[in-house]
């Protein structure tokens, strides 16, 4: 049986009490909401345009949020087991729980053995995705209308590739949303092993009334030195037509795991099909050696990944090959999620504060951290 390789979302985290930290009162240009365990809760930092944060206030989940998406109305959580919270968010940013979605009633045989904790919006705010399966090899994309109570109303399924259960990532101005995994096709296989292992780029087309429905998978994957081999895994896509890839670099055929991750760029066009002319000579290799964590910022230029202990930046060219900006920046703290919102700022999610920047593409400068102990997961909504 094909094993999957790539990662879903954090789920190693244990309890969580919240610091408070006072700051000014200047209208804020973001929300960052940030979710926690022991008691599961959903808090709300309000940001300014100078980097200072206010505390606005926490609301209790049923169960510990795993994964957040947000529009300007309503924040949405997903939990281990395939329910899906929907949040209000009032004019200042308080949230109040006015809706719960058991996406698995929507698949029969469902287990929630096999619940994707993903979710994720489409660009115009009006749909939500998620995925479930029924075993192992048998998964299906749902999509959801967003109704004006916040309440879900199921549009239908699609193929999902079981080996490809990752972020959903939107290009074309919304038009394709885009999956990346890899798999190995020998017996018994543990990670790959020379000349077995695939990699799957799948391709959703948007339809009108917001339905994902499955275009196609590409195998296509950028060449890699001999004898190594990638593995796709960690996505960002910016706000044109690119997706970033990063590649686990494999060893074969002794499955060792080599430091760092590759960074490769495909380009997505008008019929969603997606091609790459990254390679092994053109693509950097991060020095954070356990990549957890990847995104683009707004202006679609600037390329962050984090993992353990540290982050780096990039600068993020298009088709064009990814080109250094920063070395490792270290935090000490496992980097969760990476968020931005379109004020110069920078958020990163470690296990114990959210971490604020002001960014550039030629600087950048730590402000105070939100403090916390072992948050879940983190979204941005910008303001402004």
């Amino acid at each position: 049986m094909p094993r999957i390789v790539v990662s879903l979302v954090a789920t190693l985290c244990l309890g969580a009490a919240l610091a408070l930290t006072p700051t000014a009162n200047a209208a804020p240009v973001a929300y960052a909401f940030v979710s926690t365990a022991n008691p599961n809760n959903v808090s709300t930092l309000a940001v300014s345009a100078n980097g200072s944060f206010t505390h606005v206030g926490t609301a209790s989940s049923p169960t510990t949020i795993y994964h957040l998406s947000v529009t300007k109305q309503f924040l949405f959580g997903i939990d281990n087991v395939s329910n899906i919270y929907t949040y209000s968010i009032s004019s200042t940013g308080a949230l109040k729980l006015v809706a719960t979605t058991d996406a698995g009633n929507y698949v029969s045989g469902f287990s929630s053995a096999y619940s994707a904790a993903v979710i994720q919006l489409d660009a115009s705010g009006t749909t939500l995705y998620t995925m479930v399966g029924t075993s192992q090899t048998n998964w299906y994309l749902e999509s959801f209308k967003i109704e004006t109570n916040g309440e879900l109303q199921f549009l239908g399924t699609s193929y999902a590739d079981p080996n490809a259960l990752n972020q959903i990532r939107f290009v074309q101005g919304g038009q394709f949303a885009m999956m990346d995994g890899c798999y190995n096709t020998a017996a018994g296989a543990s990670f790959v092993t020379d000349s077995n292992d695939v990699n799957d780029i799948v391709t959703y087309k948007h339809e009108s009334n917001g339905f994902l429905t499955y275009a196609g998978t590409s195998n296509g994957a950028p060449a890699a030195q001999s004898p190594y081999e990638y593995c796709a895994g960690l996505n960002a896509s910016d706000p044109a037509n690119h997706l970033a890839v990063g590649f686990t670099i494999f060893n074969p055929p002794g499955d060792d795991i080599e430091p760092g991750m590759a960074l490769g760029t495909y380009t997505v066009n008008t019929s969603g099909t997606p091609s790459t002319t990254s390679d092994y000579e053109t693509m950097p290799v991060t020095s954070v050696f356990d990549p957890y964590a990847m995104s683009i910022d707004p202006t679609g230029k600037i390329l962050a990944v984090g993992g353990e202990g540290s982050f780096q930046l990039y600068h993020f060219n298009g088709a064009n090959p990814i080109t250094a900006y920063s070395g490792m920046i270290n935090t000490n703290d496992l980097i969760r999620t990476i968020g931005w919102d379109k004020s110069s700022h920078m958020y990163l999610l470690t296990d114990h504060s959210v971490d604020i920047y002001n960014i550039s593409t030629t600087s950048y400068t730590e402000l105070k951290p939100w403090e916390f102990t072992a948050p879940y997961s983190m979204i941005v909504l910008t303001l402004q």
